[in-house]
């Protein structure tokens, strides 16, 4: 005849050793989650870096000495989680530049590389260009350049 004051079948044990269970299957949740969910690195190449931020100085100078001045506007199409966005874009030159036909827009995420995105910006009118790119909702820095990239905004 089975014990009835056998170990297995009082609850307060099964508690005590469900909670610690929970504990670790709950880390190994977290772990996953944020191994699936690891943060972009901000510069891939550490080599470069000087490079490369020697170069993008060169550009915004550029720029300064052209008189270049944009303002953007984003007319957000449906409001979705993909972001999909009309773009105007009004480029006022103070000094010897002579606009493209096209101008490059980036959108760089802060934090999340997957939701970078560019766009080619078409001439519009005498100071205008307009395209469409994806920024769904999130911090950017947003740079507008010419198809050379020989000056940036």
């Amino acid at each position: 005849m089975p014990d009835p004051d056998a170990w297995y079948r009082n609850f307060y044990v099964w508690l005590v050793i469900a909670l610690p269970l929970c504990a670790v299957a709950a880390s190994f949740v977290t772990l996953y989650i944020a191994s699936a969910n690891a943060p972009d690195m901000a510069v891939a190449d550490y080599a470069n870096i000087a490079a490369i931020a020697e170069q993008e100085r060169a550009q915004d100078q550029r720029a300064t000495e052209l008189g270049l001045e944009a303002m953007l506007r984003f007319a957000y199409l449906q409001p979705d989680e993909r972001g999909r966005a009309d773009v105007e874009a009004r480029v006022d030159s103070a000094g010897p530049a002579t606009l493209p036909e096209t101008l490059t827009l980036r959108a760089v995420h802060t934090t999340i590389a997957a939701q970078d995105d560019q766009a080619i910006l078409q001439k519009a009118g005498p100071a205008t260009y307009t395209g469409q790119i994806q920024m769904p909702p999130g911090s950017y820095d947003v740079f507008l350049s010419d198809a050379n990239a020989s000056w940036r905004l």
